[in-house]
């Protein structure tokens, strides 16, 4: 096969898939770990002035929740541990920010967030892959 049939090949190999599966899920965490951060620190020092309150929870709780969902869950999904559970809730999370939070915002100003959400579904769809402390039964057959 020519290399340039190999390159524009639609065929994929399983490990290639679980390969893409793991940068996607590491790629994401990692970035959601980053943005979540300000809030964990922020939850941990009891600075909650900043934060809006969302469901009438409160700025603390709802801080403490955000922290969770952008700095904990994330830290799963890079392990690809409870993978499908994490991606769960941080969904919820993201849509609470991308169309609570933000939703006044024009569309320019939410793409990041709406960004977050579409790999989030895509992969609860696909699931942790392989390379996964989930996966790692599969491993062991």
């Amino acid at each position: 096969m020519s290399s340039y049939k190999k390159i524009m090949s639609t065929e994929l190999h399983p490990r290639q898939i679980d390969w893409a599966l793991l940068l996607l899920r590491g790629g994401m965490g990692l970035m959601m770990m980053l943005q979540g951060f300000p809030k964990f620190k922020g939850a941990l020092a009891g600075d909650s002035a900043w934060f809006p309150s969302v469901f009438g929870l409160g700025a603390p709780l709802t801080l403490v929740l955000a922290a969770f969902a952008e700095f904990i869950l994330p830290f799963l999904l890079v392990l690809g541990w409870y993978t499908r559970f994490a991606l769960f809730l941080m969904l919820v999370e993201t849509s609470i920010a991308a169309f609570m939070i933000y939703g006044g915002e024009p569309l320019t100003q939410r793409e990041n967030t709406i960004f977050y959400l579409i790999a989030y579904a895509a992969l609860i769809l696909t699931g942790p892959g392989k390379y996964s402390l989930d996966g790692f039964n599969k491993w062991n057959r």
